[in-house]
């Protein structure tokens, strides 16, 4: 069993109440730990991760964002936590997107998320892969 499987397991003893939100996330990673999963279409999870990380980038950039929606996510889980591509979309009136690289850290208490790098200035249609 690979070792997030266990993790997510072990986990869930620990504390029933979690269950399912660490379920949710399980879910959507690839079969294959250690590779990324296929684009697919943000979740509210996503979307409660991307708003957690949304200051993060406006400091960073110095610029306010009042549209911030995951449009599209991928995602790699590995041993110490679960890396994630999103594409956010920051505009009503355009296709204007960023593309954000985000780490989870899984622990016995998960650590917030954490904005590792981004790319700005992307389109709806670019591709979401990562960098």
């Amino acid at each position: 069993m690979p070792c997030t499987q266990r993790r997510l397991r072990t986990q869930e003893q620990q504390n029933p109440a979690k269950r399912s939100s660490l379920s949710k996330f399980s879910s959507m990673s690839s079969e294959n730990t250690g590779e990324w999963s296929e684009a697919l279409r943000a979740t509210p999870q996503i979307q409660e991760i991307t708003n957690k990380v949304k200051p993060q980038l406006e400091e960073k950039v110095h610029k306010e964002y009042p549209v911030f929606v995951a449009v599209i996510c991928r995602q790699l889980t590995l041993c110490g936590g679960t890396h994630y591509l999103i594409k956010v979309s920051i505009s009503d009136s355009t296709d204007e997107c960023v593309h954000l690289y985000v780490v989870q850290t899984l622990t016995r208490d998960p650590l917030e998320p954490e904005l590792i790098k981004y790319q700005l200035k992307k389109k709806i249609a670019d591709p979401l892969e990562p960098f």
